[in-house]
């Protein structure tokens, strides 16, 4: 697939494998109530309090607290490896094979929460790919990109074009738990397609 392609496709798995585990282990390790309330003002100008919350693995601090929520940090320098980040390999080497990554994070989307239907313009606006990796999810979390339904279960990796509506449901009875890594280098992304 060529980089000029990307535009076309809603979600499509990378040919790659994730060890979910040993990213998991990191993960409760760290800190396993350390994640951050997400807060943001909808389109309405009403703050929105998500069923979600996340810890960075990039930061412009290099601490996993610090999220830069404003989608104008995403070409900013705010891609130092967290301490969170250096405590998971795998992500470690990812990020390094899909250099340069900007905003990467693990997101808690709590059982029985959702993440309504937005869209962030983020490939086509600023050429930045998302990639989502599950690390706790079951076929009951469907992410909903476009007015297709996507499974993306732990172990797998996929590319998320937020060009399109996207949404989540997690009608699970456990928390959903995603690694969301973006870069710029669309060709390496490609080529893991």
């Amino acid at each position: 697939m060529l980089a000029s392609e990307l535009g076309k496709v809603k979600a499509r798995k990378l040919r790659i494998s994730v060890p979910t585990d040993e990213i998991l282990s990191s993960i409760v390790r760290f800190q396993p109530n350390a994640f951050h309330q997400r807060r943001s003002t909808g389109s309405n100008g009403i703050l929105d309090v998500y069923a979600w919350t996340s810890l960075s693995l990039t930061s412009s601090t290099g601490r996993s607290e610090d999220d830069h929520a404003s989608y104008s940090s995403h070409i900013s320098e705010c891609n130092k490896l967290t301490e969170l980040a250096g405590c998971i390999p795998w992500f470690v080497q990812f990020a390094e094979r899909l250099t340069p990554v900007t905003r990467c994070r693990i997101f808690k989307l709590a059982a029985g929460g959702c993440i309504p239907c937005h869209t962030d313009d983020n490939l086509a606006k600023y050429g930045l790919a998302r990639i989502i990796i599950p690390v706790i999810a079951d076929n009951r979390c469907i992410t909903i990109v476009g007015g297709e339904d996507y499974v993306m279960l732990p172990g797998e990796a996929w590319f998320l074009n937020d060009d399109h509506p996207h949404s989540v449901m997690n009608s699970s009875d456990r928390d959903r738990i995603v690694m969301c890594v973006q870069t710029f280098n669309l060709a390496k992304l490609c080529e893991l397609l």
